[in-house]
């Protein structure tokens, strides 16, 4: 069992802290393991045999109509930080999972435009705090 949540992360020292980066990786090891835990459909509609059969050796499954609809349905998971090219590629722009994480973290604070509460939330929101300061000085 975990006893941290998405973004924790412990240091040398054993104090724990909550890393914005972190967390978007986490969240995408997530999705992956979800996609895995779905498992693989094994049926004609997914096989698609009878694509195979019209392509022909030498030919692309790209502009089949079943292909786009697998792709779409959720059948290929594409990871948005995590690297998927060859080594050789990676090697040559130096950008990994942190790197990506930590520009996608930035872009989200930078354009991040919170929605106002509605009406009447701050003051719920003091008189929650209030009610928790007089039971912890209660004890």
């Amino acid at each position: 069992m975990s006893t941290r949540a998405a973004g924790w992360s412990r240091s040398r020292r054993g104090w724990s802290k909550m890393l914005s980066p972190k967390i978007l990786l986490d969240c995408e090891l997530f999705r992956q393991c979800r996609r895995v835990r779905a498992g693989l459909t094994v049926d004609d509609d997914h096989l698609m045999l009878d694509v195979v059969a019209d392509v022909g050796p030498g030919g692309h499954f790209l502009k089949a109509k079943q292909t786009r609809q697998h792709m779409r349905s959720g059948e290929l998971y594409m990871p948005q930080l995590m690297l998927r090219e060859p080594y050789d590629a990676w090697s040559i722009a130096k950008r990994g999972e942190l790197e990506r994480a930590v520009a996608a973290v930035e872009e989200i604070l930078a354009g991040h435009r919170p929605k106002p509460l509605p009406a009447g939330a701050a003051d719920r929101i003091d008189e929650v705090i209030a009610a928790a300061g007089r039971e912890l000085a209660g004890r």
